[in-house]
């Protein structure tokens, strides 16, 4: 298979923030449904951005695999956004996922991801699972 030519098709500059934890932030993403292991999944963890970040939502050429996304990763010098991007994203770009899922590979717990899912009528908070094949019209998260 050839290499995975990945294009930014958009950039999301996020706002710093500080959470107490993933159920505040679950509470104000105001999702129509939440995969409910997320929470305890995530529970120990603080979430917050320090400081301001540009979020590059990268689409590929064709259906991405994990390795493949991984290869890209290392080539391009950007890496995968994590956990508290995914939720900031949720959070202050509500409207985002509503075109296509969003898939923050740099959140993998217990084999999974976040995702940010949706359409007109309603957005969702799931995990995926973070090996294998993706679709292609799935957007990944990457930082500089």
């Amino acid at each position: 298979m050839a290499p995975l030519v990945g294009t930014v098709v958009k950039t999301i500059c996020l706002r710093p923030y500080t959470m107490m934890g993933i159920a505040e932030a679950i509470r104000l993403g105001n999702y129509n449904e939440v995969t409910f292991d997320i929470g305890s999944l995530f529970a120990p963890e603080q979430m917050f951005l320090r400081e301001s970040a540009d979020v590059h939502l990268v689409r590929f050429d064709q259906d991405p695999s994990s390795e493949g996304i991984m290869v890209w990763e290392e080539t391009s010098g950007k890496k995968l956004m994590r956990a508290s991007h995914t939720l900031a994203i949720g959070i202050q770009c509500p409207e985002e996922q509503r075109r296509d899922p969003i898939i923050g590979l740099g959140s993998v717990r217990s084999g999974t991801a976040l995702c940010l899912d949706g359409n007109v009528d309603w957005r969702r908070l799931v995990r995926v699972p973070a090996k294998g094949q993706f679709r292609r019209r799935s957007l990944f998260g990457f930082t500089d």
